[in-house]
């Protein structure tokens, strides 16, 4: 069990490497933020929408309130909102859904005043930007020219900023409830979505929805919780192409970007939201734990592997599973925990692929031989074993022993 007092030093770590490497704005009066990296060289100025979204979102699950810094770089982020139109750098930002979704959740979570003066602007040009479809696309520059496409990995995205870490008693606007509605039905109908779409569709429904997720949909998510699990290191990217602001000749231009998430503290994210289904849970508990024990080993902050720079957006990350994980959660039962450590998927290794069947299937077998003049319960206690055990574990492991075939 993770102490809460921990769990906080650890967001007040994070936030401490924020507040020592933070930047002063070339553009903005007054206004300071980040960039993508928080390890890099002092004479490598770069700030970004991305990297000052994520320290805001850092500073505020830390609990620094109305600190200077906070309203330092709220006024940037306001800076390049009321220059969207007439800037380069905020033109060809905002267009992007991804972006103006992680601009959108930063705003809400920041304590600042000034975040209060554009952040229903925000909210409302992403939900004017709603497809016919009741999703959203890669991006949007007008009525007449945007991604038609409803894309999956934006829309959860755009959906946990408006649902993320929100107040219970405060109503959600049926708009947004509606795209839940439609990712539910994708995420049931497929069952071959990227481990990605799959992580971030389930966490956007669960915050959005909660306990009230359909049965079907808790299902798919159980099944996601039990497939294979990548390293605390890996991190899925999700590429896209976009269009943005004319070029002197009126011609619209075009770029690609790309949207980076570690994989398991999305899944770390998705399981301790409410409702979630108990092997989800558990996932993110050994997200949790992994995250805990890196953070550890690197000076408070998450570093992937060992020559990996210090990503602004991973800190984000991190500090939104810690700020989760701090939440009252209802821990799952002792024997939802065994069932799940029985059915979920692993990599292939000597002691899963063979010893563990091996002693399985030993082990229900002599219980069954030893316990038959126990009484009638314990017989069908047994005999469930040996089906249970014997259907988890019994083909794949003949086929290895006799055949030699995975």
């Amino acid at each position: 069990m993770i102490e809460a007092a921990e769990l906080k030093d650890l967001l007040d770590r994070l936030a401490r490497r924020f507040e020592d490497v933070a930047q002063e704005s070339t553009e903005a009066p007054c206004a300071w933020g980040w960039g993508q990296f928080l390890d890099a060289p002092k004479r490598h100025k770069q700030i970004g929408s991305y990297g000052t979204s994520a320290g805001i979102l850092v500073l505020a699950l830390a609990g620094r309130g109305m600190s200077v810094l906070t309203t330092q770089a709220d006024a940037l982020l306001h800076y390049w909102w009321m220059h969207r139109e007439q800037g380069d750098y905020a033109r060809q930002r905002f267009v992007q859904t991804l972006r103006l979704a992680f601009l959108n959740l930063a705003l809400r979570l920041s304590p600042a005043i000034d975040a209060d003066k554009i952040r229903a602007e925000v909210e409302n040009t992403l939900l004017e930007r709603l497809l016919p479809s009741g999703m959203w696309g890669n991006y949007w520059i007008s009525d007449r020219l945007q991604d038609p496409t409803p894309r999956l990995f934006p829309s959860a995205i755009v959906l946990l900023s408006f649902t993320l870490l929100r107040d219970g008693s405060l109503p959600t606007n049926e708009k947004v409830l509606s795209v839940a509605d439609r990712l539910e039905e994708r995420l049931t109908a497929s069952r071959d979505l990227p481990i990605l779409e799959a992580a971030a569709v389930s966490a956007a429904i669960l915050a959005a929805k909660g306990t009230s997720a359909g049965r079907k949909t808790l299902a798919r998510m159980a099944d996601i919780a039990r497939s294979t699990h990548f390293g605390l290191g890996e991190r899925n990217v999700y590429y896209y192409d976009y269009e943005h602001s004319p070029d002197i000749e009126g011609q619209n231009l075009f770029g690609r970007d790309y949207f980076i998430v570690p994989i398991e503290i999305l899944i770390g994210i998705s399981g301790f939201q409410p409702g979630a289904p108990s092997g989800l849970r558990m996932r993110s508990e050994a997200a949790l734990s992994a995250l805990i024990e890196n953070l550890r080993q690197n000076d408070g902050a998450y570093r992937p592997a060992a020559r990996e720079r210090l990503s602004s957006m991973d800190q984000a990350w991190s500090a939104i599973l810690l700020k989760m994980s701090s939440l009252e959660h209802a821990s799952p039962a002792a024997l939802a925990r065994v069932w799940y450590e029985l059915i979920r998927h692993r990599k292939g290794n000597r002691f899963t692929n063979t010893v563990l069947p091996a002693l399985s299937m030993l082990f229900v077998t002599a219980a069954n031989a030893l316990m038959k003049d126990a009484g009638p319960y314990i017989n069908i206690i047994t005999a469930l074993a040996i089906l249970i055990i014997g259907g988890l574990y019994g083909p794949p492991y003949l086929r290895r022993l006799i055949l030699g075939q995975e």
